[in-house]
């Protein structure tokens, strides 16, 4: 048979040996499937953030496998609009490649590794709140944010007082340990262990080799920290990581204007202009009836430039991993770090597939800066030759493109690119006198710009089948605070939101389109995060010498403008309708999605200072409430079915944190006082916790005016990792089931169980499944994992059931042996049934399944220390192939032996059963699977064919 893929897009098979249980078997999960069982996609249904309306760009490139660590590398594009002072990644701008797991670093006050971690200031102290208003001590946290394997976050350090030790809190909480050790050169590095056991090293290498972080100013504040190795406490499997030299670049943050107001007591206002800390012009606005003559403008000379400050970046070299590494090449050309090959070779230095990433620079001006454009990526197979091709296109992209020096005065409120020169970077803001009823405005032009904003964002994508996506932007919109949610009144607010997806296949032109409609109601808005006001970019001081106020206005906001989600607007309700072209003629039906956004606008900042209140808790925004599918009858939508949410908040906690503000301008430092209102103290309260489901009811409405509701209920006993632990399924019918979970840290058991729980949490294995019980109209079912310690390591030793007559459990499965990396040897199934497994490639694949026979009959034919050799060699030599065969010869008869032949990182290349008939899978260049075939008579027979015809 030969089958021919004209345009599907085939996505690569890696078969993980991990040891998984099924429901069925109880057996562990070690033979691979056939490769004829792999994936295939058309092409990739971009996920959409609905709340924020982002759409979640991702390309898949590899995926590494080591024993049970997954590590997916892709890139990613962030469409929320361009953004001035915006550094585009070493893939080019908008695009991210996600490689390496990292920790980055917002700094508050002094940084956490000179500060807050080994010294916290005592409010009780009136000399530690004097220096923390000077800026000499530190009293506030730092905001650091994860991302591991597959799960990201956020985590601060709290600490009572200085007599105990900070410790990491999780924001929002999660099961994972995290800890700090003081280290040379870098001060400090951080150590991971996740809920699945895998330790994860920040900022140096295990035998402090190296040390991996990147700073700015030259280490004024270290703001990120590189993964060097991850490894498991389960297998002793490592993926290990090098990075490039640094190298720093300048970031030109803005340029140093800033306007002053001086409020003269009763006199009078002046407004000063400065740039560069020189001041450049002023101007008077009197107060009433003070003088007849207004006092001429002042004109000083221009000396604005632009600040920038050095930023040191590292760039990742090589993942290493055990059956082989991946090299990332960057180019060498002169204001060029953007990376230019991904290179992936086994262990025998063999290119398995490579990436060749193209870009073009959007400029090239006389500071030397290039903005790159990522136009194409060349998948090439191990010949070298181009196997597949992806094209990206991009709004404006023949636009001029400003330089960074260029962008700095020309944003909106929130930061985006609008193309006006303002001259100044203060926004335009309308201030009143503080002595007078008067009022005056300052600054310039802050209006939004859609065309410019959408600069840069990806408008298409062609991928290797010639299928193509294309993607279109509009305006975030919203209604203002006390105005009702349904006003027709429409505010514009940065950054883009997606309109429309639309996928077109190569071969018949026909087109699958998502609409995106916004709003309750649909009325297009939005909520915004805060309200803007001028006090959001002032701060005041007191010169008691001179009686002045002086008020401060700077071209950033001082107040976060931005949910969690990197947007400045969440919709609480988002329409996708879904047509076969862009006209809506061909309506195929739609979606509803209904979230929770607290509208309740807290003041984040204390006015007048720099005090901001931050709870870090954007966490609890953008939880889906409901979702409802409709169909498209007749000119109608009916709805087909409804799944709705509830949610409860678990494990919160308030930690309370302390600033404090300088509140006056003094020629000669007094003695610390806290008189007179010079110093604010402020206290912050930093939330930590987490929202679970509690419920998920799902209606299905049916044609005949019947429904069926399904109910699942979600009970969290445990708040040290709050898994659900029982869940509880009603139905409409009166069907009704429960299951119930237990894992390391809900048991208390005793004798090995007890001891190999220990070392489960003492590993950080904390989600592995003990006990599993399933209650079905009136049935039971309790299965349970025996663990015990081979050697140093918790494996399970027995699987046994018990279906709740006379409480005996019944033994299904024995592990009698385990390899170094937690691979079983020998298991018996039923007390009959003796199962061997024998390892090759670095005992990453399993090489053979003999049934009907023990360990000690293999190892009596094959020594158990040769056996070891032959599973830590990159692969097995044909005389260690000809051995393991033999065994169908040499073992009983009853013997059932069934081998295993691979080409690492591509798949399975035979199966050989205990007949000795051998199917066969051969790939192409490129790794795709091209035949299955057998040999009969010394002739090839096909059994199938496979045949890749891309259009691009």
């Amino acid at each position: 048979m030969k089958k021919t893929l004209s345009y599907l897009l085939i996505l690569s098979l890696y078969f993980s040996s991990a040891v998984a249980q099924t429901s069925n078997t109880l057996l562990p999960t070690i033979i691979p499937s056939s490769p004829e069982a792999m994936s295939i996609a058309q092409y990739v249904n971009y996920p959409i953030n609905y709340c924020s309306g982002l759409a979640q760009i991702e390309i898949p490139l590899f995926e590494v496998q080591s024993g049970d660590i997954t590590l997916p590398v892709s890139l990613s594009f962030h469409a929320s609009g361009l953004k001035t002072k915006t550094i585009a990644d070493w893939v080019g701008l908008g695009w991210t490649l996600n490689a390496a797991p990292s920790i980055s670093c917002s700094v508050k006050g002094l940084p956490d590794e000179r500060g807050y971690l080994y010294s916290c200031a005592d409010y009780n102290n009136i000399v530690d709140i004097v220096g923390v208003g000077k800026g000499t001590l530190d009293s506030q946290p730092d905001e650091f944010y994860y991302k591991l394997c597959n799960s990201s976050g956020g985590f601060f350090f709290y600490r009572n007082d200085n007599s105990e030790p900070a410790k990491a809190i999780t924001i929002p909480f999660k099961p994972i340990k995290i800890d700090y050790e003081q280290l040379p050169k870098i001060g400090i590095g951080f150590r991971i262990t996740d809920e699945n056991g895998l330790f994860y090293r920040f900022g140096d290498q295990a035998d402090g080799s190296g040390y991996y972080t990147e700073n700015t100013n030259f280490g004024a504040a270290t703001t990120s920290w590189k993964c060097t190795e991850i490894c498991s406490n389960k297998t002793n499997r490592k993926i290990n990581f090098t990075y490039e030299a640094p190298y720093y670049f300048d970031i030109y943050s803005q340029a140093e204007d800033m306007i002053q107001v001086e409020d003269s007591i009763p006199h009078y206002t002046k407004v000063i202009s400065y740039f560069n800390g020189e001041k450049s012009s002023a101007f008077f606005v009197p107060v009433t009836n003070t003088w007849d003559t207004i006092p001429s403008f002042e004109e000083y000379p221009y000396c604005g430039i632009i600040s920038s400050y050095k930023v040191q970046s590292r760039k990742l070299k090589c993942i290493t991993f055990d059956n082989g590494n991946i090299d990332f090449i960057h180019h060498n050309g002169t204001g060029r770090h953007d990376i230019e090959w991904i290179k992936i070779r086994n262990n025998n230095n063999q290119i398995v597939k490579q990436f060749h990433f193209f870009q073009t620079p959007y400029n090239v001006r006389e500071d030397g800066y290039k903005v790159m454009r990522l136009d194409s990526i060349q998948i090439l197979d191990k010949a070298g030759n181009i196997a597949e091709v992806y094209r990206f296109d991009y709004y404006n992209h023949t636009y001029y493109f400003p330089t960074l020096k260029e962008q700095v005065g020309s944003d909106d409120f929130w930061g985006y690119y609008n193309g006006i020169n303002r001259g100044t970077n203060i926004p335009l803001l309308t201030i009143k006198q503080k002595y007078d009823e008067g009022e005056f405005t300052i600054g310039a032009d802050t209006r939004n710009s859609h065309l410019e904003m959408e600069t840069g964002m990806i408008k298409s994508i062609i991928y290797p089948t010639g299928r193509k996506s294309e993607f279109e932007y509009e305006t975030n919109r919203y209604w203002r605070i006390g105005e009702h949610p349904n006003t027709t009144r429409d505010w514009p607010a940065g950054g883009l939101r997606i309109k429309r997806i639309t996928e077109t296949d190569p071969i018949n032109g026909e087109q699958t389109v998502r609409n995106f409609v916004y709003g309750i109601a649909e009325n297009g808005l939005g909520i915004i995060r805060h309200q803007i006001e001028p006090d959001d970019f002032m701060y005041e001081k007191e010169n008691r010498e001179q009686r002045k106020k002086i008020r401060t206005f700077t071209p950033n906001s001082i107040t976060d403008l931005f949910y969690s989600e990197g947007s400045p607007v969440l919709y609480e309700e988002v329409t996708e309708y879904f047509t076969g072209d862009k006209t809506g003629n061909d309506q195929n039906g739609k979606i509803v999605y209904r979230y929770a956004i607290n509208e309740e606008e807290c003041k984040t900042k204390i006015p007048g200072t720099t005090l901001v209140f931050n709870k870090r808790n954007g966490w609890k925004n953008g939880l889906l409430l409901s979702q409802t599918q409709y169909k498209y009858v007749s000119g109608n939508y009916i709805p087909v079915m409804k799944t709705e949410y509830a949610y409860e908040p678990k494990n919160m906690q308030q930690y309370i944190t302390h600033d404090t503000y300088d509140n006056w301008v003094v020629a000669k430092d007094p003695h610390p006082t806290l008189d007179h209102g010079r110093f604010i103290s402020h206290t912050n309260i930093i939330e930590s916790g987490c929202i679970k489901p509690v419920s998920e009811t799902t209606t299905c409405y049916y044609d005949n005016g019947d429904t069926l509701t399904t109910t699942h209920n979600y009970i969290y006993e445990n708040p040290q990792h709050l898994y659900p632990t029982i869940i509880e399924t009603f139905n409409s019918d009166d069907k009704v089931s429960k299951e119930i979970r237990r894992y390391p840290s809900d048991l208390s058991l005793s004798g090995n169980d007890e001891i190999a729980r220990q070392k489960l949490l003492e590993e950080g294995r904390i989600n592995t499944l003990l006990q599993y019980t399933v209650l079905d109209n009136g049935d039971s079912l309790t299965t349970t994992s025996h663990f015990n310690l081979f050697g140093n390591k918790a494996y399970i030793e027995k699987v046994s059931v018990n279906t709740g007559e006379n409480n005996s459990e019944e033994e299904r499965v024995i592990y009698h042996k385990y390899d170094s990396y937690g691979n079983p040897l020998h298991i018996t199934k039923d007390n009959s049934q003796k199962i061997v497994y024998l390892w090759g490639y670095k005992a990453q694949y399993p090489i053979a399944e003999i049934k009907q026979a023990g360990y000690e009959d293999v190892t009596n034919i094959i020594p158990e220390a040769q056996l070891s050799v032959i599973a830590g060699k990159a692969a097995p030599s044909p005389e260690d192939i000809a051995l393991i065969n033999q065994l169908r010869e040499t073992l009983p008869s009853i013997a059932q032996v069934t081998t295993f032949t691979y080409e690492p990182l591509t798949g399975v290349t035979s199966i050989t059963d205990p007949r000795n008939q051998t199917i066969y899978y051969k790939y192409d260049q490129a790794g795709r699977l091209e035949e299955i075939y057998r040999l009969k008579n010394g002739n090839k027979e096909i059994i199938e064919a496979y045949k890749y015809n891309f259009r691009n």
